[in-house]
């Protein structure tokens, strides 16, 4: 599999689901707001450099990159633009609520599945507590992140991991494309070859894409309250096992009792019937904050990391970090005030506090002696003029 592809497909998961937070709905193909985002992101990442959010957002209204597609970037999204929907972010960040979402640990599929000492583990990610965009960005995040690491392995067809999604209805709908949509359709076609199984429960069938259903190997159905869910439910099946009987699956399911199911599998011609054992259940329902704060009492809170480029064989860098009383990210210019690119190469560059990386941004006042040491396109303003030093 493509590297390129697979960090496209984080990428496009991450800015849907991060620019849904501020209800934008945006269309990876159309929208200059999520185009502008993802080539952010994938040109930091593909400089080895990670990107936190606070960083990104300083990089909406002065991106370090000049065009694109075939267009100069203030002609694809004028400076004005920009300046808006950078602001629009930056509420986002401003905002108390989402101060919970600066802090925690990294989102690591290793970590979540295997302990330190090496032994596997369950790493349960409640989302309950969301309202329903949030939700979306949490698990559209989670899934693309499963999907980066599983291209990673190598084919098995052991069972390396599972993924147990409830009430997958509004993830996965059959006509809109949320963010959690793709990840979970390239997760039902291509995670058994990879060793990782995919387990989802919901109790509308008719709001699920059929066509991720036809790739289920294994279907466990209760007493359906509608004959459009149960159509739903054997139009999935014939798609996924032309030659089962529906109308006998049908009327099998129509007949079904309390706590009775129907087990379909793949290479098994005729269907079976099953019954659950009885057994002890408090059905306290999902847990609160308090309780939740509770059982991780005894368990420090790590402080959050900025994302790495998913796939690459070295270490990014660290997000450049800035002072209390700076950014590390080149402030908006005001108008009048002229820019100079500076030559990466220049010997001298390190004088003038550039950085060949393009990544510390100064502004800075000279004053011109009598004799300049310099002169040309790159020199420093004259006595009476502030200029923008950038390299890159």
């Amino acid at each position: 599999m493509n590297d390129l592809e697979t960090i496209g497909d984080e990428i496009e998961g991450f800015v849907t689901g991060l620019l849904g937070l501020v209800d934008i709905d945006a269309d990876p193909l159309s929208s200059r707001e999520h185009i502008l985002l993802s080539n952010l992101i994938m040109n930091e990442w593909s400089n080895g450099r990670s990107l936190d959010l606070p960083a990104l957002v300083s990089m909406a209204m002065t991106p370090p990159i000049r065009k694109l597609g075939v267009f100069e970037l203030d002609a694809f999204f004028p400076p004005d633009d920009r300046t808006a929907f950078a602001m629009r972010l930056n509420g986002l960040l401003a905002s108390p609520s989402f101060g919970g979402w600066m802090s925690g640990a990294p989102l690591d599929i290793d970590a979540m599945l295997h302990g330190p000492d090496g032994r596997p583990r369950c790493a349960i990610v409640t989302t309950a507590h969301l309202a329903d965009h949030e939700r979306q960005f949490v698990t559209a995040l989670v899934l693309s992140k499963l999907v980066t690491w599983m291209r990673r392995q190598s084919g098995t067809t052991d069972l390396r991991a599972l993924l147990y999604m409830d009430e997958v209805a509004g993830y996965l709908p059959p006509t809109a494309m949320p963010p959690t949509k793709k990840p979970m359709m390239t997760l039902f076609k291509q995670a058994r070859a990879f060793g990782v199984g995919v387990v989802v429960s919901t109790q509308n069938p008719v709001d699920v894409d059929y066509k991720a259903l036809s790739n289920a190997g294994t279907w466990m159905i209760g007493r359906l309250q509608t004959d459009r869910d149960k159509q739903r439910l054997l139009d999935g099946m014939s798609a996924a096992s032309g030659g089962i009987d529906v109308a006998a699956i049908g009327d099998t399911i129509g007949g079904l009792a309390k706590r009775e199911f129907v087990l379909r599998r793949a290479g098994v011609d005729a269907p079976q019937v099953f019954t659950t054992r009885w057994a002890l259940s408090y059905l306290r329902g999902p847990l609160t904050r308090d309780q939740i704060s509770q059982l991780m009492a005894d368990r420090q809170p790590a402080p959050a990391a900025a994302p790495a480029e998913p796939g690459a064989p070295q270490t990014a860098s660290p997000a450049p970090q800035a002072d209390a009383a700076g950014t590390s990210a080149m402030p908006g210019v005001a108008s009048g005030v002229p820019v100079r690119w500076i030559d990466v190469a220049a010997p001298w560059l390190a004088d003038v506090g550039g950085d060949p990386r393009g990544a510390q941004l100064a502004t800075r006042s000279s004053r011109r002696r009598s004799t300049p040491r310099r002169t040309g396109p790159s020199s420093s303003a004259t006595s009476s003029t502030t200029s923008s030093a950038r390299a890159g």
